[in-house]
């Protein structure tokens, strides 16, 4: 019998389109809500998406672009190491970073949805957990050179069947973990993907399975043509841009490049990264996965998916990436990766070098990269171990035509998406004290539209055998390059930590550093760096220029020097 063929009503499709992206925002509403621990319930550091049962990307929320550009290459390994053994109720872990994974401590969850006993599609919730096994607390050390020494490998494990858990399984798998928080954590991300599992079947229990599949390929069909659309008003032609990542964490002074060939070719973009520097002896290693979401979040900037661009497939069906084997940017086995996420930063300067001369008026200036804390150690308070990271010194972005680069945004793989602990909530839960949290005056790179502005930051530490590490680049004691201008905007500033003991020691902190029993009572202080300006400062809007300075933001004598204008 030949089945009928589905009528696409382009008006239901915008209905299901819409419904399915509130699915995935209800999905991170409720794991942010359930969540134990402020890496998700406060910075948010985790994605919720929903997929077909090929795989292919129907919706995803916007929490952090890197996690969720980085959640589908772990399913195909997941659909082919489970096959025939999928089934209703299912819950797969997985987190392998050469199986798919772009963070050994993103851990993805990932669970089959069923209509009528047939697979249909996957609810997924992944993001970082706080500790998982691995050599160090939280698996953060630059001198781990295999990914075993950073968390447990973990590349698809069942860890509920049928909606049972597998008890020997789960504890197997929280045995190893050394905090308590992380397995609470793990039950909010099933929540979540239950959530996305009935709200998913019961969009296709109303249309219909059949007409549910026509209207998704059309939705990914429109999406890809709406991005073509885009591309066909760039010029043709091959650009290079390129960047570096200074210090590997073993060597303070080793420079890696990052290079890149963009070609445009009508409706087809290549972003060829062939010739970037050989792979790190370090954890300064990023997965493919991870390279491939870096690029896409460049991707997308510089379309400007402020025209309301779906997040599916459709969006990189006109994007190639080519990442050569044995570099940093698609290192061997077993390398350690952890730090592969920070490498956004780089990748994204690269590739905005290289479309600063194809698309100018979408290419933003050098944003500030990201360099942030990361604590561990004993809290006297709680009795129990403590981990965290110090996600309030973030620096600014970089500018573009038409806008000032937004102040305090942080890391350019979350695309500004990651939010700051609240400093109160960090006090209760760490044995830290904020002593300052603001934006960093003078910071911002000049220009017809300004960089955006760092911030300024101390906490005393009143742990117990403290660990401080970064995690990060752009400081200016290593050397790093200031984040760059364009059309003659200005640079930007650079990164600085300093731990100040209470003996009056004062310690200068790399990028990828790791400082051990730190003592009770040292003070932490970030200085995080401004993006770059956009255009010649003289043609700024003088109102800007004067409000700044009252707002304390700009120094009279800047303004004068710069742009001079005396206030």
């Amino acid at each position: 019998m030949t089945r009928e063929k589905v009528v696409v009503d382009p008006i239901r499709a915008s209905v299901i389109q819409r419904r399915l992206s509130a699915i995935t925002h209800d999905m991170a509403e409720v794991l942010q809500r359930t969540s134990r621990s402020p890496v998700f319930n406060e910075a948010g550091d985790f994605v919720t998406a929903l997929f077909d049962h090929e795989a292919k990307m129907v919706e995803q929320s916007a929490n952090i672009p890197i996690i969720g550009f980085g959640a589908q290459p772990a399913l195909p390994y997941i659909i082919e190491s489970f096959k025939n053994r999928i089934y209703p109720g299912d819950i797969i872990v997985h987190n392998d970073v050469f199986e798919g994974g772009n963070q050994t401590h993103d851990v993805g969850i990932y669970k089959p949805v069923f209509y009528h006993d047939q697979l249909v599609g996957w609810t997924v919730s992944k993001g970082h957990l706080s500790d998982l096994g691995g050599a160090t607390l939280g698996g953060y050390n630059p001198k781990h050179t295999e990914v075993w020494q950073e968390a447990i490998r973990i590349p698809g494990l069942k860890i509920v069947e049928r909606g049972e858990i597998i008890p020997d399984v789960w504890k197997m798998l929280f045995s190893n973990v050394r905090l308590k928080v992380v397995e609470e954590d793990v039950k909010a991300m099933i929540g979540a993907c239950n959530i996305g599992e009935r709200s998913m079947v019961k969009v296709i229990e109303k249309y219909g399975l059949e007409s549910f599949r026509a209207h998704l390929d059309y939705i990914i069909d429109a999406t890809e043509k709406h991005v073509k659309e885009i591309i066909r008003g760039w010029k043709n032609g091959t650009f290079y841009g390129e960047s570096k990542m200074v210090s590997d964490g073993i060597n303070q002074d080793k420079e890696y490049k990052v290079v890149v060939k963009v070609t445009i070719d009508d409706e087809e973009v290549t972003m060829d990264f062939t010739g970037s520097a050989p792979q790190a002896p370090g954890f300064t290693n990023m997965p493919t996965a991870s390279a491939k979401a870096a690029c896409a979040i460049a991707y997308l900037m510089i379309i400007n998916p402020g025209n309301e661009i779906a997040q599916n497939e459709g969006m990189f069906r006109s994007l190639n990436c080519i990442f050569e084997k044995g570099t940093i940017l698609n290192p061997n086995f077993p390398a350690a990766t952890l730090f592969g996420n920070q490498l956004a930063d780089v990748l994204l300067e690269a590739i905005m070098d290289a479309f600063k001369d194809a698309v100018p008026d979408q290419a933003t200036a050098s944003w500030a990269k990201l360099c942030t804390p990361v604590f561990s150690g004993w809290d006297p308070r709680k009795n129990d171990f403590y981990f965290d990271f110090g996600f309030l010194g973030k620096g600014g972005q970089g500018a573009l035509k038409g806008f000032d680069g937004f102040d305090g945004i942080g890391f350019a793989g979350a695309a500004g998406c990651m939010r700051s602990q609240d400093p109160e909530m960090m006090e209760i839960k760490d044995p830290f004290f904020i002593e300052t949290y603001e934006f960093l005056p003078d910071s911002a790179g000049a220009g017809q539209y300004r960089g955006g502005y760092g911030t300024y930051v101390r906490i005393r530490i009143d742990g117990e055998n403290n660990s401080v590490g970064t995690i990060g680049d752009g400081v200016e004691n290593e050397g790093a390059p200031i984040p760059y201008g364009l059309f003659g905007g200005h640079a930007g500033s650079h990164n600085k930590l300093t731990l100040h003991y209470l003996n009056g020691e004062k310690v200068e902190l790399g990028s990828k550093d790791l400082v051990t029993n730190v003592p009770t009572g040292t003070i932490l202080e970030m200085v995080c760096g401004g993006g770059g300006g956009y255009g010649d400062p003289k043609l700024r809007n003088h109102e800007l220029i004067k409000q700044e300075v009252l707002d304390g933001l700009l120094s009279p004598e800047k303004a004068k020097e710069i742009y001079g204008i005396s206030v």
